[in-house]
């Protein structure tokens, strides 16, 4: 994991065609923007773990265990992994058109 410091109307590139902004910063939170191409899926953490939990459920694969699992990943940031084995937290991107913007997210 790469640590950077960074002041309001500073940036970070990522790649050639990613950049996160910070817009503003208050006691406690940090509001960034997010310019990136539009095939570059881009959404908050706790929404995917959501639906990768919505998913794991439909599928039959969690159990209260696995839902308090999924709530203590969160906030600790750690990968999830189902009661079958299979991996639920990972950072590959899953495309979702309502979560998609090239502006900033909130």
């Amino acid at each position: 994991m790469l640590i950077v410091r960074r002041r309001r109307g500073e940036a970070i590139l990522i790649g050639d065609n990613v950049e996160i902004e910070i817009l503003d910063i208050s006691p406690t939170q940090v509001k960034v923007g997010i310019r990136a191409p539009k095939e570059v899926s881009v959404f908050r953490k706790e929404i995917r773990l959501t639906r990768e939990a919505n998913v794991a459920a439909a599928n039959g694969a969690i159990t209260p265990a696995t839902i308090e699992s999924f709530v203590g990943k969160l906030r600790v940031g750690e990968k999830v992994t189902s009661d079958n084995g299979s991996s639920v937290g990972t950072s590959e991107p899953v495309a979702s058109p309502e979560t998609h913007s090239s502006h900033s997210i909130g």
